[in-house]
């Protein structure tokens, strides 16, 4: 795991960029500023700031009961769900490192996460959506020597293994806790799998003051303030969900709105029944969420904002958004490992929200670069290097990854393709891999994408390189449909062409199917659909 280099600490703690404020101690303020507003409100209850750290507190003393220690890491397999708050602050008050988990992943993709930070306790729901979690954690302890308990988050003690709801039911132990030291907010608190969509998943470490200095940057941007309520729709396991679910709301005293299990319907109900006034998730939801029949006599009258992130969303769809849900909607660009050097402001322009990732954040410092490594000036494409409070500690156990991914000036390689306009606005382009190399011309797959979604029939799209024998790559357009709605490939070029694109960009094979695949945050799987296109390849070649 890579630290801060000590210089660049000490100056973002000197510039105020890191407030040495550990998440509890977010969580004590709270409590102390407005005990009785609410902190969680999740499918199946709500609790007010103060009795979340009652719950907090109680939670810790169970752990230290259990016996996990200060430097251990616990494993959460917790869902949107009130209990991830008791775990995810009472790890943070003893001193103890949170592996956070998505409740889908199975052995395969848990065991080396498990083995890899020693982990020592697991908790999860004990059957959750059918799969049965105790089973799985039996045949995973053998294979990770560290891995000693198994806590159940929604069970008493009949079952005779220890349980959240059996800590919940006990009194808290202020005195012995009082003797336990909080981890301090510049050590790694969280540990969290990257989504895998550029190969295998890593284990990314985040302080409390790298996670806090982003949430308070998109706070100040999105204009959240005590009196929101802000509906996160992606799971809290993951960055984007993290993000808006636990880090933006804690920092900003507001209260957080959770679906156990996003379902489109759920979500667009829930912004009137539980007086909703900010949304935040990946693209797919929202425009899951605009599709839905619920919107027929939904109640928006309190929404001011949806704010999109993990993935583009085109100009088109933003501009339907906020048509359909009647308020302004951005779309921010940020990796987990790098943070969000840019977001737009609430207030920006549509052509700033919808066609920008915004201007720079205070603090964060950006190059952009040639594959040479030379500065372009303003208005060039090229990769995106990023440097600055938000950035990540690294990978834990990859010194090989890390070196690819900082260099000695500690300058993250985001591997993105982007532009500083003349304004200091920052432009996407897309991923570098991503480039379709067509006859030795470069197809950027985000233009395309964006043109393609203008199309009336189009609900959501991704385009990717297919190999070719003679061209090398040619360009795959592989969309869904809205309801009722077709398109053909001619049809799809005679579209594109109109809107003045160079004709060796044009898509040459498209695929249509129901929905795109997802990855766990819920964005486009490109890697899953680039596997299943060669499957179907190879499948039409025998």
């Amino acid at each position: 795991m890579l630290r801060v280099q000590p210089e660049l600490a000490r100056q973002y703690e000197q510039q105020g960029y890191w407030e040495n404020v550990s998440f509890h101690g977010y969580l004590r303020r709270n409590a102390q500023r407005t005990p009785d507003r609410l902190a969680v409100i999740d499918s199946h209850a709500s609790v007010t700031w103060a009795q979340l750290l009652d719950r907090v507190d109680r939670t810790a003393t169970g752990l230290l009961a259990l016996g996990i220690r200060a430097g251990d890491t616990v494993g959460l397999q917790i869902p949107n769900r009130i209990e991830f708050f008791d775990v995810r602050f009472a790890l943070v008050r003893i001193g103890v490192r949170a592996l956070t988990l998505a409740p889908d992943l199975r052995d395969k993709e848990l065991a080396g996460a498990l083995q890899n930070s020693q982990c020592r306790a697991l908790i999860s729901l004990s059957d959750y959506r059918g799969f049965d979690h105790r089973a799985m954690f039996e045949r995973l302890q053998p294979q990770v020597p560290s891995l000693q308990w198994y806590v159940l988050a929604d069970a008493s003690a009949e079952s005779g293994l220890p349980s959240l709801r059996q800590w919940l039911q006990s009194p808290a132990d202020h005195a012995r806790l009082a003797q336990v030291p909080e981890l301090p907010a510049q050590e790694v608190d969280l540990l969290m799998m990257t989504s895998g969509t550029t190969g295998l998943p890593k284990l990314c470490g985040r302080t409390p003051n790298v996670f806090a200095y982003r949430a308070r940057g998109m706070d100040e941007r999105i204009g959240l303030r005590a009196e929101d309520r802000l509906l996160s729709l992606a799971p809290i396991t993951q960055g984007v969900g993290q993000l808006f679910g636990l880090a933006c709301t804690l920092v900003a005293g507001a209260t957080v709105v959770l679906l156990e299990k996003f379902d489109a319907d759920e979500a667009v109900e829930a912004i009137a029944r539980k007086q909703v006034t900010m949304i935040a998730g990946v693209p797919t939801h929202v425009l899951r969420m605009m599709a839905s029949p619920a919107m027929e006599h939904a109640d928006l009258s309190r929404l001011r904002l949806i704010v999109t992130g993990a993935a583009a969303c085109p100009p088109a769809k933003q501009r339907e958004i906020e048509e359909r849900f009647g308020c302004p909607t951005l779309n921010y660009y940020g990796m987990g490992e790098i943070g969000i050097p840019a977001i737009p402001r609430a207030g920006d322009p549509p052509a700033i929200r919808h066609e920008t990732s915004g201007p720079m954040i205070d603090g964060m410092e950006l190059r952009v670069v040639d594959d040479l490594g030379n500065d372009l000036p303003p208005g060039e494409r090229g990769e995106l290097l990023v440097r600055g409070p938000a950035a990540s500690s690294g990978y834990l156990g990859d010194d090989e990854g890390n070196a690819r991914l900082f260099d000695a000036q500690g300058w993250a390689h985001s591997g993105d393709l982007g532009y500083l306009d003349a304004g200091g606005v920052l432009h996407i382009a897309g991923r570098k891999k991503d480039l379709i190399i067509r006859g030795g011309l470069n197809i950027v797959p985000k233009e395309l994408e964006d043109l393609i979604s203008t199309h009336p029939a189009v609900r959501q799209v991704a385009v990717i390189g297919v190999p070719d024998v003679e061209l090398g790559e040619r360009a795959c357009a592989v969309a869904s449909m809205r309801p009722g709605h077709s398109i053909d490939l001619p049809g799809l070029i005679a579209f594109i062409k109109e809107r003045g694109i160079s004709t060796y960009k044009l898509p040459e094979r498209l695929e249509i199917q129901d929905d795109l695949p997802l990855n766990p945050i819920g964005k486009v799987d490109v890697r899953a659909i680039k596997a299943q296109m060669a499957e179907k390849d190879k499948q039409g070649q025998t």
